[in-house]
């Protein structure tokens, strides 16, 4: 699967966004840079002052996108 937004989208609503949703929270894609490899994504809900979310990210939502998109390299997030 290609490292772009269409496929990110469809990672997260697939596999992850039922698991957020039961905690309260969703995750926003704001873009993929495929040249770089990285995925720049917002917090929502109670993810977004979850003091949390650099492991949500790194234990969850990255390795959850590399295993379907081999090219990422790097999730960034934004507040």
């Amino acid at each position: 699967m290609a490292l772009d937004r269409r496929n990110v989208e469809k990672v997260i609503a697939r596999r992850l966004a039922p698991l957020f949703a039961v905690d309260g929270g969703r995750v926003d894609v704001v873009s993929v840079n495929d040249g770089r490899g990285a995925v720049r994504v917002r917090f929502e809900g109670s993810y977004r002052a979850c003091p949390s979310r650099e492991i949500l990210a790194r234990r969850v939502l990255e390795p959850t996108l590399r295993q379907e998109l081999p090219e990422l390299r790097v999730v960034e997030w934004i507040d």
